[in-house]
């Protein structure tokens, strides 16, 4: 085990030149620049899996690049993956593996006149069952882009913008709204059962809603990480980018490949999201999707049932 300090990008782009059977990089922040140079030396022939996390406000900011999805869409049997809450960290070239607090990004990397300072454990993984069981808890929470998702946060980056751009735009992403509520997994669903005052919730208005509805309110927004100083319209866009990535969005689309009635959305919910009350968590997920994604979701009354579909077929 080695403990590197500087010139951290170099050390993973000569780990990509000799790797020959899989790459898989992990990291909330990619940048093209930096992406590109590690990659630059993997054979062809070695499949390349990037994970990171795209949240509109942060592409916005310049922190991640959209495009980064392209280095690898035309390359054989590579894939760039989204996971909601990334923070990790990782890099794996065969079993040779490095943790630690860079991003895939210049400055980070040590590839820029003013790098970070930052530190990367280097190790052989050798497929060890806690490395296996980590590498397995992202990616099954993960969803591949596609030029279709890619093309859709083009557009959402497109029509975004912020009144204020925040002077410490991350200052929250490690001071929860409220202290000592527990971390939120992968499988969090909203709590809050009335979207349309969230934002006055995120405003600090506690008397948009009951105690208990700001309570749940306050949840889902330490959940969702959202930076402050955001206009109603750019809240609205950060929430969407969000629940467009939610691994529970990804499996109610394949769920909606036909309209479903108020009763199969009650049971679905009920399995997939581990709840004891199907009916109030699948209303509160219904309200969500109808509010922040409007032109993907909708919700008809035939024969006194309530029936949800997609807008549209993938």
């Amino acid at each position: 085990m080695k403990v590197h300090w500087s010139q951290l990008g170099d050390k993973l782009a000569e780990a990509g030149g000799m790797a020959e059977h899989d790459v898989l990089l992990i990291a909330p922040f990619a940048k093209v620049g930096a992406l590109s140079r590690v990659i630059a030396g993997v054979p062809k022939s070695v499949p390349i899996r990037c994970v990171s996390r795209w949240r509109i406000e942060e592409i916005a900011a310049g922190v991640s690049d959209l495009n980064c999805f392209k280095l690898l869409e035309e390359r054989p049997g590579s894939s760039f993956l989204l996971c909601p809450n990334l923070h990790t960290k990782y890099f794996r070239f065969d079993s040779h593996a490095f943790l630690g607090s860079a991003n895939l990004t210049q400055a980070a990397l040590g590839w820029s006149e003013r790098p970070n300072a930052e530190a990367l454990v280097e190790f052989e993984s050798n497929k060890q069952e806690t490395t296996e069981s980590f590498e397995n808890s992202i990616l099954s929470n993960s969803i591949a882009v596609d030029a279709a998702l890619h093309a859709e946060f083009e557009s959402l980056l497109y029509e975004y913008t912020l009144e204020q751009l925040p002077t410490k735009i991350f200052s929250n992403i490690d001071e929860p709204l409220v202290q000592n509520y527990p971390i939120i997994n992968f499988f969090w669903s909203p709590k809050c059962r009335s979207p349309e005052y969230l934002f006055r919730t995120y405003l600090g208005d506690s008397n948009a809603m009951s105690s208990e509805g700001s309570r749940a309110a306050v949840e889902d927004l330490h959940y969702l990480d959202l930076p402050i100083g955001l206009s109603e319209t750019s809240f609205n866009r950060s929430i969407r980018s969000r629940m467009m990535l939610l691994p529970v969005t990804r499996d109610l689309d394949i769920f909606l490949s036909q309209p479903r009635r108020f009763g199969e959305m009650r049971l679905w919910t009920k399995e997939n999201l581990e709840v004891d009350n199907g009916t109030d968590s699948w209303q509160t997920l219904m309200r969500w999707l109808l509010h922040f994604l409007p032109d993907r979701y909708q919700s008809k009354t035939a024969n006194y049932s309530e029936v949800f579909s997609k807008r549209y077929s993938d």
